[in-house]
């Protein structure tokens, strides 16, 4: 094992840690987040949003740089933010739509949530992506590994 990565259950329980961190911020702008961590290696069905990357990417860290981009007065509100294993973007808003996974059990509380919720339910069980999170302003953190709740 290459001794700089870190297994799947350490990122995923960082990105939970992360997200909390942004819960603890969230106010009545917050439109809600979509993160995908990526291997940087599989192809993903993921399509970019924007034209342009943001100035000053992720300066401060991550999460100031999603508190401040998960606004509706931000072009980078929508969509989902891929991210390395480091949790350091890697591009921001991509419109990331899995295929539904046939047999998949899906949380009975999840028929209460959108779809980003269920991308990224799908979205985990995809080769390349290590584990999503999604956070709104009426649920979560919730992060997922192969489809699950974690």
């Amino acid at each position: 094992m290459n001794p700089h990565v870190l297994p799947r259950s350490e990122i995923a329980a960082n990105l939970k840690s992360l997200l909390l961190k942004i819960a603890g911020r969230v106010d009545a702008e917050f439109s809600g987040l979509g993160i995908i961590v990526w291997d940087g290696a599989a192809a993903m069905p993921i399509h970019p949003m924007r034209d342009r990357l943001p100035a000053g990417m992720c300066r401060g860290g991550a999460q100031e740089w999603l508190i401040a981009n998960s606004r509706e007065s931000s072009a980078f509100h929508d969509g989902f933010h891929v991210f390395n294993q480091s949790l350091q973007l890697v591009q921001p808003a991509v419109y990331f739509s899995p295929a539904i996974v046939p047999g998949l059990v899906i949380p009975a509380h999840a028929r209460s949530f959108g779809g980003r919720y269920l991308a990224a339910v799908f979205g985990s069980c995809l080769q390349g992506v290590l584990c999503t999170g999604v956070l709104s302003r009426t649920y979560g953190p919730y992060v997922f590994r192969d489809g699950r709740e974690v």
